[in-house]
């Protein structure tokens, strides 16, 4: 018990690295934990409560009539029936035998369950690709370091910092392209969803909630079909078929009160807003996404507002001049995860140091730490520069992949 309860602690926990953003996190955590509740909830009603009440007209046992009505489904009430308080629209049916049964409402805890592992599956695939790069880079005494730390301690941490950060220098566009990837599969996941509850819901959840926004404000003498009752009808009929003691088939009409539903369309109303939302955060977060790659600027932009006024454009563009897109977004996560003084500081020392101008070296061949300069004798084209330290010009193809001033 005590590792499940563990692993739901961690899930909620901010406080230790973030290895992904805002945008992935409403996916990751908030989509899930909604999900998981309102399966809860659903469920909740069906084993605390009454989920469906019947009275029939023949004298039949009313239990075993309303566990058949519950297990094998009802049927939904005639549209003429105005005068009952939650009808249906079977306008689109010419044979009332081709209207739909009710009994999905049993499925709906196990696809909100579903939902909730599909939103789970790229943080789960980020997880085993980021492989835990940032809890190596960012130590958690360099996480809490501020302007009240010792002085020894905080220049101790952000030399460390610089020393790591140098290691993977040139290493990290593949890590971009995978996180980039992952968000993207959350968009996947998200139409993925919406369209299976649209298929469950026989078509009606994706014009629901403006269906039921329109059906609130419009005046009560105006109103048509409540959208709520006609995708979660909560009164029914019900036909209940059995073997009468004389050997004959008989049947039973009834009429139920699914509470259940009650429930059921409260839940996909805010799933359904909640869904939309992620939509347009999502392409947001595309057009966010294609700036960066394809516009120098814009990753300039991003860092000078996470550094908010500390220093102007010109001295962020010299501090990001050799660096490729996976090292500012490297950038951008020490920023996520590390006290704002604390990161310009770290940046004032990287502007500082004139190697970012000349570091055109050769790759490491394996992520290090503590990364080890290539010996002259493996590469005898390579020159030294004014420190000793090999170093040799750039392919042209690269520069694509820069910072240009």
């Amino acid at each position: 018990m005590e590792p499940f309860l563990e692993q739901i602690v961690n899930f909620f926990d901010f406080k230790g690295i973030q290895t992904t953003g805002v945008y992935f996190r409403l996916f990751s955590v908030f989509s899930v934990t909604l999900c998981i509740l309102g399966s809860a909830l659903c469920l909740a009603t069906q084993y605390f409560g009454d989920p469906i009440v019947c009275s029939f007209t023949t004298d039949v046992a009313v239990d075993l009539a309303k566990q058949y009505c519950w297990i094998h489904g009802s049927s939904l009430i005639s549209s003429k029936y105005k005068e009952l308080d939650c009808v249906t629209r079977q306008d689109q049916y010419p044979d009332p035998k081709d209207a739909p049964t009710t009994a999905y409402y049993q499925w709906i805890p196990f696809v909100l369950l579903l939902h909730s592992a599909i939103f789970a599956i790229p943080a789960k695939i980020w997880s085993s690709l980021e492989n835990g790069l940032l809890d190596d880079l960012i130590s958690k005494e360099t996480r809490k370091s501020t302007l009240l730390s010792d002085g020894e301690e905080f220049r101790k941490e952000k030399e460390t910092l610089i020393t790591r950060f140098n290691s993977l220098l040139h290493h990290n566009d593949f890590y971009y392209a995978y996180y980039c990837m992952c968000e993207i599969l959350n968009l996947v996941g998200l139409i993925f969803n919406f369209v299976i509850t649209d298929k469950i819901l026989n078509g009606k959840f994706h014009h629901y909630g403006f269906d039921v926004m329109t059906y609130l404000q419009t005046p009560a003498q105006l109103q048509g079909f409540n959208p709520m009752c006609d995708t979660f009808p909560t009164t029914v009929s019900c036909e209940f078929k059995y073997v009468a003691p004389t050997g004959g088939l008989t049947t039973a009409n009834g009429f139920c009160i699914l509470s259940q539903n009650i429930v059921n369309e409260k839940v996909f109303l805010f799933l359904y807003f909640w869904y939309i939302c992620l939509f347009i955060v999502s392409g947001i977060n595309l057009f966010y996404h294609a700036s960066v790659w394809f516009i120098n600027e814009s990753r300039v932009k991003v860092l000078e507002i996470r550094l908010r006024g500390r220093f102007g454009r010109l001295q962020v563009r010299s501090a990001l001049v050799n660096f490729y897109i996976g090292d500012w977004f490297i950038l951008t996560r020490i920023a996520s995860n590390t006290n704002r003084f604390f990161f310009q500081e770290f940046l004032a020392d990287l502007i500082k140091n004139d190697q970012l101008n000349t570091r055109n070296g050769p790759k490491p061949e394996s992520y290090e730490l503590q990364r080890q300069p290539p010996s002259a004798s493996s590469s005898p084209d390579i020159g030294l520069n004014h420190r000793g330290t090999p170093s040799c010009p750039s392919p042209k193809n690269d520069e694509k992949n820069r910072l240009m001033v």
